[in-house]
């Protein structure tokens, strides 16, 4: 199947992701951006597969990275703006989302996964 056909094998989507709202608030340094699943949470059925990882150093501290495409059924509220977690509590920044075919069926959302994530 390639990135352009519309079907979705059902079975292919096992995990299981939680989409995760930000939310404004304010500590001594300013403005904080943190992300929480909105009420009611809404969890989403997908695809994950792995497009790559590196390793670095970053300010004295091991950072790891993991590229990620998420395949999913077409979701509106799923935003660039917004995170996804799986139950083990792993999250990932969207950083791009298709709309395949532009036809409101399939997803694909690249992610980046950063920490605990590989």
């Amino acid at each position: 199947m390639n990135e352009n056909d519309i079907t979705i094998n059902p079975g292919d989507l096992r995990h299981h992701l939680t989409l995760l709202e930000p939310t404004t608030g304010t500590d001594a340094s300013g403005v904080v951006t943190t992300f929480a699943a909105g009420d009611p949470a809404l969890k989403v059925w997908s695809k994950i597969e792995g497009l790559g990882a590196e390793d670095a150093i970053k300010s004295g501290q091991d950072i790891s990275r993991v590229q990620l495409k998420i395949t999913m059924r077409y979701n509106a509220a799923v935003l660039p703006t917004k995170q996804l977690q799986r139950w083990n509590g792993n999250r990932y920044i969207i950083k791009g989302i298709v709309d395949v075919q532009e036809r409101g069926v399939k997803l694909i959302v690249y992610c980046e996964g950063i920490g605990l994530n590989v």
